[in-house]
């Protein structure tokens, strides 16, 4: 895909409203750190859960590793116990041998999961497993040597976090496995899912949780087209929450609720970042909608609220309500800040907007029926900036810099993510591997990050798929907070 990103992306000087929500180079915190959710499962005997509830970190005194639990390994075996000495192979801890009740724990101990991985674990409302990576190291599914889905999750009230699920096969053409969700209750928190065949959360999976996770460079280049959607998802009971999530540079869309013959009733969208969904498909003009809800069948129980989307110029394909099915049901969106194109393609029976800001075209209702809304025509004076706190981890942040004014820096305050003392690091979302891109102790005045020299992680196997004309660059970028804690060894 090629775009010329700087002729695209000054804005219309036509008929301009002021934009009220730019405060010069303010720093807005949109959640609030405090409160952090501890999801864990108080009645576990072990105490083994409280991996991020670390908060007093930020002295020379290293942190004790957790106690208990199960334990996983690259060379574990069917025949171990679980325990560190004899821990399990991965297939045998996901298939639930008799020892891991719901309450339970299941550390992953760091390195390279080779192949295609089912979960079945099954826990119990309010006392659900938790599959954990162990403190300090990373866990990473690579399903390069399989065509089976890499990661399949069944199963109910089970909470996975921090895994890191790719694929290192370099053919991106003619299909790639992927992920597929099917269970109820489950939740996937602050995972790192790139280079896959795309994600699939479906119908089974009702009250699904995806929160704090970094989704890019997912699909692959066939005959017909790109493949490949970050979140692909259908849904008919209850409601699916995408939260908190990173979402760009996958082959096709970036959240995809499309269905031909099921359902896509009740899904809430809340707090994610997305961007130049498409960039990493072959071929020219690839960019698809960031985020499009709609199909053959009624969507309806949709809320977006918080979201923080960026384009590369007003007329650029940026977000879709509704497909090719109408009238839709209830759409709700609050509080967003969208850059491109947001399309209503087809009506909907209750819309609801409030505190939006749009940048770029608005198609298919009139916002003067909507007040209380903001429809910015001109380039921003001013830069914006949002630093939104994780629930599941203190001291983890996404942070998203709306660079109107082509700055080689920016300032941001941390203060609501960090104590003064903490040791933080700062990572590009775009280039997890390449290391911090800041890094210190925190001592209360603002952190400078850096705009310029950014270079966007390349699609396995296609070491020239995205050119410097297709980078975010100076324009906008998304960074990753997190607090660096010393384990003990």
């Amino acid at each position: 895909m090629r775009f010329l990103l700087l002729a695209l992306l000054l804005l219309s000087p036509v008929a301009a409203c002021d934009d009220s929500s730019g405060k010069g180079n303010n720093t807005n915190n949109v959640n609030n750190v405090n409160n952090a959710n501890n999801a864990n499962n108080a009645n576990n005997a072990n105490n083994v859960n409280n991996v991020n509830n670390t908060n007093n970190v930020n002295n020379t005194t290293c942190v004790p590793r957790p106690t208990g639990g199960f334990h996983v390994a690259v060379d574990g075996s069917p025949d171990g116990d679980g325990s560190p000495g004899a821990p399990w192979d991965l297939a045998t801890a996901w298939a639930q041998p008799a020892a891991v009740a719901p309450g339970s724990t299941i550390w992953l101990h760091g390195g390279v999961y080779a192949g295609a991985f089912a979960s079945t674990l099954t826990g119990e409302a309010g006392a659900p497993i938790f599959v954990r990576v162990w403190p300090g190291e990373t866990a990473v599914i690579d399903g390069a040597t399989s065509e089976e889905d890499t990661v399949t999750l069944e199963g109910a009230w089970t909470e996975y976090h921090d895994l890191e699920v790719t694929n290192s096969n370099p053919a991106r053409t003619g299909g790639r496995p992927g992920t597929f969700v099917n269970g109820p209750n489950l939740k996937l928190v602050n995972w790192r899912i790139h280079d896959t065949g795309g994600g699939g959360y479906w119908a089974g999976a009702t009250d699904l949780e995806l929160y704090g996770s970094l989704i890019y460079n997912n699909g692959y280049d066939d005959d017909d087209r790109a493949h490949g959607h970050g979140v692909y998802s259908q849904n008919l009971t209850g409601t699916k929450t995408f939260e908190d999530n990173i979402v760009f540079s996958n082959y096709s869309f970036g959240f995809h609720v499309y269905t031909e013959g099921g359902s896509i009733e009740g899904f809430e969208l809340l707090g994610n970042i997305w961007f130049l969904s498409g960039r990493a498909a072959a071929g020219t003009d690839t960019l698809k909608d960031n985020c499009l809800i709609g199909g053959l069948q009624p969507a309806s129980r949709i809320v977006l609220r918080e979201n923080l989307g960026w384009a590369p110029g007003p007329s650029h394909r940026g977000v879709q309500f509704g497909y090719s099915y109408e009238p839709n049901g209830d759409l709700t969106l609050t509080d967003n800040y969208l850059s491109g194109v947001t399309n209503f393609s087809r009506p909907w029976t209750t819309l609801t907007m409030t505190g939006n800001t749009f940048l770029g075209d608005v198609n298919g209702v009139d916002l003067a029926d909507f007040p209380g809304n903001t429809h910015v025509t001109e380039q921003p004076a001013q830069n914006r900036v949002f630093v939104r706190p994780n629930r599941h981890e203190p001291g983890r942040a996404h942070v998203a810099v709306y660079n109107w004014t082509f700055a080689d820096t920016q300032e941001v305050d941390l203060s609501e993510v960090l104590s003064v003392g903490d040791a933080y690091e700062l990572r590009d979302a775009q280039n997890w591997d390449a290391g911090p891109v800041v890094s210190g102790t925190f001592d209360g005045a603002p952190v400078t990050l850096p705009l310029t020299g950014l270079i966007p992680a390349q699609p396995v196997g296609v070491p020239d798929a995205i050119d410097a004309t297709e980078r975010t660059d100076r324009y906008f970028n998304a960074f990753v907070l997190r607090r660096v804690v010393n384990w003990c060894e």
